[in-house]
């Protein structure tokens, strides 16, 4: 509907480690880029997880993020970055979105 547009899904390092516990899980990877943020804790087992190692060929270095958005799928980014100590339930619930 937006063949325009280019889109690049993003989750963190949770959804890493468990994203092949989801049904059809191969078809998110074939189907887009994806960006993982490293979470807290999560980075060693996101990383040994058995969709990290089933899609280790279309891991891309985290320095070419900026170009993920273009890149034929599978193509997936691990990146790293200063953690923030507060959880996202703790972040909606104070900007009044639903919690």
């Amino acid at each position: 509907k937006l063949p325009h547009l280019k889109f690049v899904w993003v989750m963190g390092a949770d959804n890493l480690a468990q994203v092949s516990e989801w049904q059809h899980w191969p078809l998110l990877f074939e189907s887009l880029p994806i960006a993982i943020f490293d979470r807290s804790t999560y980075a060693r087992k996101a990383l040994l997880s058995r969709a990290s190692r089933f899609f280790a060929r279309s891991r891309r270095s985290a320095r070419a993020s900026d170009r993920l958005v273009y890149s034929a799928p599978p193509a997936w980014v691990f990146v790293q970055t200063k953690l923030h100590s507060e959880s996202g339930t703790s972040l909606r619930c104070r900007g009044k979105w639903a919690c």
